[in-house]
């Protein structure tokens, strides 16, 4: 007669047979809307992500994203970058410069909520948007952004040395 395993109580242990069905296999962490919001960008075909070659960035941005959440500060850096590059690739194109200014925007967002108004982050990410808003000919935009930048900045001792640029941009713009 065969021997039967005991278990530590002495009781007959079955033989358990483990199915990849009985595994255990938590749920994915869902999708962030900013993590939607780039697939929104990977799928849009007018952004003609094929001419710049920007694909193989979105899907970095989108990864860290994702690793991210909930972090809203790298999340935040990630829109800054993401929306940076697609005003620098948009080559004057309205539509591609309009997805700038939404990353920006949910950028200014969320660290807005994570960080003060006078963190470097916030004024990066002002300024980044007002820099769009300017390619886009939002004058109105853009002067508000960088006067928020400036009232900032004007009250660091010692001040920024971007100081000088963000009035320049501004003295522009009143002559406008």
């Amino acid at each position: 007669r065969p021997r039967r395993a005991t278990g530590c109580s002495g009781h007959k242990a079955a033989r358990a047979r483990v199915t990849t069905k009985q595994i255990y296999r938590p749920n994915p962490k869902p999708d962030s809307p900013h993590a939607l919001f780039v697939d929104e960008l990977l799928d849009d075909p007018l952004l003609r992500l094929d001419d710049c070659g920007l694909e193989p960035a979105l899907r970095a941005f989108r990864a860290s994203i994702v690793a991210e959440a909930p972090n809203n500060v790298a999340t935040a850096t990630a829109l800054l970058k993401l929306g940076n590059l697609l005003r620098d690739v948009a080559e004057g194109r309205e539509y591609t410069l309009n997805k700038a200014t939404d990353a920006h925007r949910r950028a200014l967002s969320l660290v807005a909520t994570a960080l003060s108004k006078e963190h470097s982050a916030t004024l990066a990410i002002r300024f980044a948007l007002a820099d769009t808003l300017l390619l886009l000919k939002d004058s109105k935009g853009a002067r508000a952004q960088y006067q928020a930048v400036l009232a900032v900045q004007s009250k660091q001792f010692p001040p920024p040395k971007t100081i000088g640029r963000t009035k320049e941009l501004l003295a522009k713009l009143a002559e406008a």
